[in-house]
């Protein structure tokens, strides 16, 4: 192709692209004047700031607009809503006509615009002459109504959506939020019944404390559903603007009386209840400072509790356990003293001194949190059993000189229920279901963990099955094995195999707080199998030797067992002797003996053998 026919084709080109965009915007632009010719104004909503609706024989409904705030200004001057006034002013900008029904109509009474049954008037900003529609009878086939614009004789037909979104009543305009709040901005609260009054405040960490008639700690979660109830609620319905008799509605001695202070002022705004409705739907309500009765959806008033105790934290707990650093608990069982290192683990320090179950400390705190009070009274007396306590639980929060305690006293012999005292100090009754969950043994404070260590801090692992004796050691990153002599291993995932066998070992239950003087009869002078683990900067674990099975009928399927490190007789799940025959077999390519720690017959030693298997006094 030559550069004259490139250029020719360029040109044509060029004209094609022209004419089509030429059409295309064309084509838009007649759209958009179809489109705003079918409107019925061409107005802009924000640029109304004056809305005025007004059924046939009923006074308008005068809305003005300031600084994109609408008030209702008539029929009675009030709060208005302004999403709700936006969105008639956007429907009446936006209201289209279906199709002119006639163009210079003679005679509008035919289509009920001689007197309209709604008329609905748009002020424009700096104009003095509304837009004023007026909408008449319903068409014949009942999908949309006549209208007209005041002063034309020409009929339009709406359809029925655009006359339904426009024919609003002053109930419609209202505000109906009672009180118009964030919840985070409330800072106190104040609540009332017939005979008894609670107030509250929130502190810098959004707690509740209760300041009247008890300083104490809030149900936090009761207080915050009064408040969010309060938030969300909307009116139902606006009852009288200005009643004459307020016992009508039971407001002349209201049933409950809510007062909110809200922001850093803490403004004041109160809600007054009263009776509840013929369909116990809602409750008649009235703010203080308002004369009209209003009716609410009833849940609002249903979230203030018949007894204000029920806004009373009734955790036996209410300190924060995060920062206790000393637990001294008492129960049925003795007492026991745990203490929290700078590592945050915990150890026991009475009655033995060894690392604590964080378990068991943890389920005790849990526990007395879980358990709630029933009643509150009002004073101590001898019988409640506080002085003498079934369990107590004293706590020492970090940089405290005295402990919080929950105490636990005697059971009612008539109700049942145990009295106890908080760690506020309050006395109340409670449910005796959870006690025993805080008589604590001496074994559950202990930890119950003889092995664990840090996989990369091994270096050398020796272990012992029966007869067969295999030694490792970590060259580098990788394992190889120096006893039996030439054993080459197949991978080394058969080392963190068995590395997950002998690790995490827990105790099932102390036999002996020592090891006892004669091991025979536990199979533990020739044990059926052991290992030991030397670590990183000389250390040594174990040996750690497993002897024969038990006969403990509470603790089936368990071994002796005793660690070097921690002295005493042990049972462990027999599970950790299946695991070391299954990976030294798998190390060593043979297969394995079992039930190795089968007691042999005649070797047992009768009663003194069966005594010997029970706890001592440490355990």
């Amino acid at each position: 192709m030559n550069w004259k026919s490139t250029v020719a084709f360029v040109v044509v080109l060029a004209l094609l692209v022209g004419y089509y965009v030429f059409t295309i915007k064309k084509e838009e632009k007649q759209q958009e004047a179809d489109e705003a010719a079918k409107k019925i104004y061409q107005i802009d909503q924000n640029d109304i700031v004056e809305l005025r609706i007004a059924g046939k024989d009923e006074e308008a409904i005068v809305c003005k607009k300031s600084e994109d705030e609408w008030t209702i200004e008539a029929p009675i001057k009030v709060e208005a809503d302004s999403t709700a006034i936006d969105g008639v002013a956007k429907d009446l900008a936006d209201a289209e006509s279906q199709r002119t029904v006639d163009e210079e109509a003679k005679d509008l009474k035919p289509y009920g615009l001689d007197e309209p049954s709604l008329t609905i008037s748009a002020l424009k900003q700096n104009e003095e002459k509304p837009s004023v529609l007026l909408v008449g009878n319903e068409n014949p086939t009942k999908t949309g109504y006549y209208v007209s614009r005041e002063g034309e004789n020409t009929v339009l037909l709406v359809s029925s959506y655009t006359k339904g979104t426009l024919d609003k009543k002053l109930s419609d305009l209202r505000e109906k939020t009672i009180i118009k709040m964030e919840q985070d901005d409330v800072k106190a609260l104040d609540v009332a019944l017939d005979d008894e009054s609670a107030s509250m405040e929130k502190d810098s960490e959004d707690n509740w404390k209760l300041a009247e008639p008890v300083k104490a700690t809030a149900d936090k979660e009761k207080v915050n559903k009064i408040i969010t109830e309060l938030r969300n609620a909307k009116v139902k319905e606006f009852i009288e603007e200005e009643p004459a008799d307020l016992s009508e509605y039971g407001l002349d001695e209201p049933k409950a009386m809510v007062t909110v202070y809200i922001g850093e002022d803490k403004a004041r705004k109160t809600i007054l209840f009263g009776d509840a409705d013929d369909d116990e739907n809602g409750v008649y309500a009235k703010r203080e400072t308002a004369k009209n009765v209003v009716l609410l959806p009833k849940t609002v008033f249903d979230a203030i509790p018949e007894d204000l105790d029920e806004l009373r934290n009734k955790s036996l707990l209410l300190a924060s356990t995060g920062d206790v650093v000393k637990v001294e608990h008492r129960c049925r069982s003795g007492a026991f003293l745990v203490e929290k290192d700078e590592q945050g683990t915990w150890y026991l320090k009475k009655p033995v001194d060894e690392k604590a179950d964080s378990l068991t400390i943890s389920g005790i705190f849990s526990t007395l949190k879980d358990m709630k009070a029933g009643k509150f009274l009002t004073e101590e007396k001898d019988e409640f059993g506080l002085d003498n306590p079934q369990v107590k639980t004293s706590l020492w929060v970090k940089d405290a000189e005295e402990p919080v305690a929950v105490v636990i006293g005697a059971e009612n012999p008539d109700t049942h229920v145990l009295y106890a005292k908080t760690s506020e100090g309050n006395v109340v009754t409670i449910g005796k279901d959870t006690l025993d969950d805080l008589n604590k043994t001496l074994f559950e404070f202990r930890d119950k963990v003889l092995v664990s260590f840090d996989k990369a801090d091994a270096e050398k692992i020796s272990v012992t099955y029966g007869d067969e004796v295999v030694e490792l050691a970590r060259d580098g990153e990788e394992w190889k094995a120096e006893q039996p002599d030439g054993l080459k291993l197949s991978s080394q995932g058969v080392v963190d195999q068995l590395i997950w066998a002998i690790n995490y070992l827990k105790m099932e239950k102390i036999v002996s707080g020592k090891v006892p003087e004669n091991v025979t009869e536990y199979g533990l002078d020739n044990p059926a199998a052991s290992f030991t683990v030397s670590l990183k900067g000389e250390r040594t674990l174990g040996p750690f030797k497993i002897g024969y099975e038990s006969e403990d009928a509470e603790k089936p399927d368990t071994v002796f067992a005793t660690l070097e490190q921690r002295p005493g007789l042990y049972l462990v799940g027999k599970d950790v002797l299946n695991d070391i025959q299954n990976r030294l077999g798998d190390i060593t390519g043979k297969e394995l003996p079992e039930d190795i720690a089968k007691k042999p017959r005649g070797t047992d030693s009768g009663e003194t053998s069966r005594e010997s298997q029970k706890p001592d006094a440490e355990g």
